[in-house]
């Protein structure tokens, strides 16, 4: 880990140096005044959407962060908290994955819990569960609430969010909490979304993780339990999702939805 050796601001301060070499900047260009003011208005966008990834690596570090995906994504819409998506691409493929090789996970986690907290939450259908004893369970599946994402990580990313929660503007963790969590830390599998007003996370284990996956792409509860390759229990996985806000309903896949009435 590159930060071991360094205090913070010096690590943050020659990784800011790095990224700014790889600029040509024309100070002759009549729209250097915008492009700045666009490039600051880019930059607390980011690190609105991405608190705890801002924190890690410096506001100074944010700012050719937010330049490079400026070139790569404009805002389509004009709330810039829809703007960001691409983020964790960004920094998979820039210096920074070399030195921080958890931060592109970092940036996808918040990324869907920045996601969680701007959609709907829509209550559970407890009507449906009644076709779990009218139809087959290969004629059924489940619908997931609009604002549910899965995420896996081979490092311990939601505790890592964790040690920088504190509500103090500048704090960061010590660098000796960070690298226990890593070298002590095991892959995750989450579940990411609006709870009670507010986005929230769940650990999954694997086959809960696989299964919700294969629920994002409409498969049956026959084939879940069906599926040898996990070791998924839709019964304890059942209420699980009900009291967490991760499904809306039960579904017969030629049937219309219970939850709209129809």
């Amino acid at each position: 880990m590159g930060c071991q050796h360094l205090s913070l601001r010096e690590w943050q301060h020659n990784l800011t140096t790095d990224i700014f070499q790889k600029y040509d900047v024309d100070d002759a260009n009549p729209l250097a005044i915008y492009q700045n003011n666009l490039l600051m208005t880019a930059t607390r966008s980011l690190s609105i959407s991405y608190p705890v990834m801002a924190k890690m690596i410096g506001h100074d570090v944010m700012i050719p962060l937010a330049s490079r995906l400026l070139k790569q994504e404009l805002p389509e819409t004009g709330d810039w908290a829809d703007w960001g998506e691409e983020l964790a691409l960004l920094i998979h493929e820039s210096e920074l994955n070399e030195q921080l090789p958890m931060l592109a996970d970092m940036a996808r986690f918040e990324w869907l819990i920045h996601l969680a907290g701007r959609r709907a939450e829509v209550p559970f259908c407890s009507a449906s569960l009644e076709l779990l004893s009218l139809y087959e369970l290969d004629e059924l599946t489940v619908t997931l609430s609009p604002s549910v994402e899965v995420f896996r990580s081979h490092y311990p990313i939601s505790k890592l969010w964790a040690l920088h929660q504190p509500d103090v503007p500048d704090y960061s963790p010590a660098p000796e909490q960070i690298i226990k969590e890593l070298e002590n830390g095991t892959p995750q599998y989450l579940a990411i979304a609006q709870f009670r007003g507010r986005p929230a996370q769940e650990p999954l284990d694997q086959s809960e993780h696989e299964a919700m996956t294969e629920l994002i792409f409409g498969k049956s509860i026959g084939h879940l339990i069906d599926d040898q390759t996990t070791k998924f229990n839709f019964i304890q996985w059942l209420p699980k999702a009900i009291q967490n806000g991760w499904i809306t309903e039960i579904t017969h896949t030629h049937s219309t939805s219970i939850q709209n009435g129809e």
